[in-house]
């Protein structure tokens, strides 16, 4: 006897758990610095996003230093979902160099942002900056761009250094230029969605500066899910007999605003025998698929759709039944079936018969 031994390790510990910072919490950043002529405003854009599920109110609050000379006021000042963007606007008619903290504040959590403000005697030579297309449709995997133009003011010559930044994070942004020389001139600001870019709402900040000169512009970058198309067939199977044909429906739905050509292409997995199969032409977004067979089997038709963002299949499982054979039919003479004419010469002959016996009795009872 062939004996068979087993043995079992015990395993102390069953479940490991990993646990990283997951409280409820805000992140708060500024486009900065900032320069403005004097008698005239500027603007920077505040940008407040949750982390882990947070979900409270914000107020947010200024601090100038000094505090005379320049004036801040931040709107909306209250963002009740926790998350959103908000402008702070610098007035001043003082030529001068301030500093600016904008304070997030939500029950015991704080966090500030800070920036310098640099307001000009009017004629300073300065320069502006300007963006082709301030907000951006994209979609992953796929690269925008809007021109970022400096235009200088009173003469200004200077270099003019850009750099971009994304809140929050997510799509790639990249500056075909960094430095603008003699004040004038473009840079492509160029916005890539990765594959893990969520769809929303982004903002890229444009910082561009020289010496103690700022501007920046802010462009709105919202990404959307990838246009696609679905495949579907309204049946999963078709069953018919052999000698005859089935028909199912494949519906191509456009998903997030496709626009484009798709193609339908039908491949058969032959369980048993080859058969038929077609897409023909229905009406707009339907195509009905015909299948047909005179040898009995298992068919898988699969039906591909290209032209959106990837290959698309769907299939039908298809059963041809055997069809029983008709009975013969039954052979005819003249006419009438072989039964019912050999009945008829039976019966023929059966009179015959019994009249010349009649005739031969009659015979010989005349004779004697």
């Amino acid at each position: 006897m062939l004996s068979l031994a087993v043995s079992c390790i015990s395993i102390s510990t069953t479940a490991f758990t990993f646990a990283g910072s997951t409280s409820p919490d805000f992140r708060i950043t500024a486009s900065g610095p900032a320069s403005f002529t004097s008698g005239s405003t500027s603007t920077s854009q505040v940008v407040v996003t949750p982390e882990n599920g947070f979900y409270s109110q914000i107020i947010l609050t200024t601090i100038i230093s000094p505090n005379v000379g320049l004036s801040v006021s931040v709107s909306p000042s209250n963002l009740v979902y926790g998350s959103g963007i908000s402008t702070a606007t610098f007035n001043s008619s003082t030529p001068g160099h301030y500093f600016v903290a904008i304070t997030g504040a939500s029950g015991s959590l704080s966090h500030t942002t800070s920036m310098a403000v640099t307001v000009t005697a009017v004629n300073t030579p300065d320069f502006t900056i300007s963006a082709s297309s301030n907000s951006i449709n994209t979609q992953p995997f796929i690269s925008e761009a809007t021109i970022i133009t400096i235009t200088p003011n009173n003469g200004f010559t200077g270099i003019v250094t850009l750099s971009a930044s994304v809140s929050p994070s997510g799509p790639i942004v990249t500056l075909s230029s960094s430095n603008i020389p003699g004040g004038t001139g473009t840079s492509s600001l160029r916005v890539y969605a990765g594959s893990n870019t969520l769809a929303g709402t982004y903002t890229v900040t444009v910082q561009a500066t020289s010496e103690n000169l700022a501007h920046s512009k802010s462009v709105i970058v919202t990404v959307t899910d990838t246009q696609d198309i679905m495949a579907t067939a309204n049946g999963s199977s078709l069953s018919f007999n052999s000698g005859a044909s089935g028909t199912a429906t494949i519906t191509v739905s456009p998903q997030n605003g496709f626009i484009g050509t798709i193609t339908l292409v039908v491949t058969l997995l032959l369980v048993s025998h080859a058969t038929s199969a077609r897409p023909a032409s229905n009406p707009p977004g339907e195509s009905t698929l015909t299948c047909s067979s005179r040898i009995p089997g298992d068919y898988t038709v699969t039906i591909g759709a290209t032209g959106g963002a990837g290959p698309h299949t769907t299939t039908v499982d298809v059963h041809v039944g055997a069809v029983s054979p008709a009975a013969p039919a039954p052979s005819t003479i003249r006419g009438l079936t072989s039964a019912f004419f050999y009945g008829i010469i039976g019966a023929i002959i059966a009179v015959v018969v019994a009249g010349t016996v009649l005739a031969l009795r009659r015979s010989r009872q005349s004779n004697s």
